[in-house]
């Protein structure tokens, strides 16, 4: 998966484009319409108005952990929205580029062109809403997914509607137990740290790491009779599990024992700072 934001949708608004004017040249052989490049500057005028707004509504609805929809069906409401305005934007700058199609009547004015988009604003609601939400779905769907279980870009982390704890167990033994029966045995082990990502919290072991279903805080405040000590809103790591500190480039890691690196955000430096020798 391409990591680098620009470098994805790039990539993604050219495949986009380069679909829509192929389909289109595709569907009018035979025909007498316009040329190649008039075909390929429609596309693109497209794809330039869609996809932001396609991008900026499904990712939206996939951040907002909607109690009735995966995310994948967050995404997919979520660009069906975005059709309604771009069903409007996108023949109104095609006219005022002058690149609407051949076949359409034509409109020797602005008065025309509203009267000739709101005769037709329902077809082409319809292709943004099925053709283009199903275009969006196939180049975005996976990256954005995978980019918010990460918590990147996600400004805030979003966690599951899980029932609160009542009182966290006063013994270790029986705190680490209680996250421990959420993995799988060949996994459990000494927790070294935990990771918020999304709906779950990573878990760390001396055996392996898995996902569990869990408020990244309610992990924590189970964990709170633990060695242990938060190193960044979304991630706790055990003081005996530190090996080191990293810093550099403007920004500080703790280095773990088990060959694992997590942030350390300025405000947790200090309390991070005495569990490690060489800090």
């Amino acid at each position: 998966m391409v990591r680098n934001p620009f470098l994805h949708h790039s990539v993604a608004g050219a495949a986009a484009a380069a679909i829509v004017a192929s389909a289109r040249l595709i569907g009018s052989v035979g025909e007498e319409t316009e040329g190649y490049f008039e075909v390929c500057a429609h596309s693109a005028v497209l794809v330039l108005c869609a996809y932001p707004l396609q991008s900026l509504f499904a990712v939206s609805f996939m951040r907002a952990d909607w109690p009735k929809f995966s995310m994948r069906g967050a995404a997919i409401a979520g660009c069906v929205l975005a059709a309604l305005p771009i069903s409007l934007l996108a023949p109104t700058v095609s006219w005022f580029v002058g690149v609407l199609p051949r076949e359409l009547p034509e409109t020797a004015g602005r008065s025309d062109f509203l009267a000739d988009l709101a005769s037709r604003y329902h077809f082409v609601l319809l292709g943004f809403a099925t053709l283009g939400t199903a275009l969006w779905m196939w180049l975005n769907f996976s990256w954005w997914h995978a980019r918010l279980i990460r918590g990147e870009g996600a400004g805030q982390q979003v966690h599951a509607p899980v029932a609160p704890l009542a009182e966290p167990p006063v013994d270790d033994v029986a705190a680490e137990n209680m996250i421990l029966a959420k993995i799988p045995i060949n996994k459990r082990g000494r927790i070294l740290a935990m990771s918020a990502e999304r709906h779950y919290v990573r878990v760390i072991t001396e055996a392996g790491e898995d996902l569990i279903l869990m408020r990244f805080s309610d992990a924590v405040a189970l964990c709170g009779c633990l060695d242990g000590v938060q190193v960044h809103r979304s991630h706790w790591v055990r003081r005996s599990a530190i090996r080191d500190l990293n810093r550099g480039a403007g920004k500080t890691e703790v280095l773990l024992k088990s060959g694992h690196s997590l942030p350390v955000s300025r405000t947790h430096l200090a309390a991070i700072r005495g569990a490690v020798p060489s800090a």
